[in-house]
């Protein structure tokens, strides 16, 4: 994505947050600042356990506020 674009981006952040607190999942979003892709924004997610990380993946994309 266009490194303009990521301050849009990162407006959906705070709603995905809370989707993922529902869900008892952390969350963690970096933007590069030293790297040689400045046009790339990642997000990390932490589960318990595999168990975890499918029962929430699931909830999280069946969640209408998702989209």
């Amino acid at each position: 994505m266009p490194r303009k674009n990521i301050a849009k981006a990162m407006e959906l952040v705070p709603g995905l947050q809370k989707i993922c607190d529902e869900n008892d999942v952390e969350m963690g979003v970096g933007v590069p600042v030293i790297a040689s892709d400045h046009e790339m924004m990642r997000i990390l997610y932490r589960f318990k356990d595999l168990k975890h990380w499918g029962s929430a993946t699931d909830a999280v994309i069946a969640n209408p506020n998702f989209f």
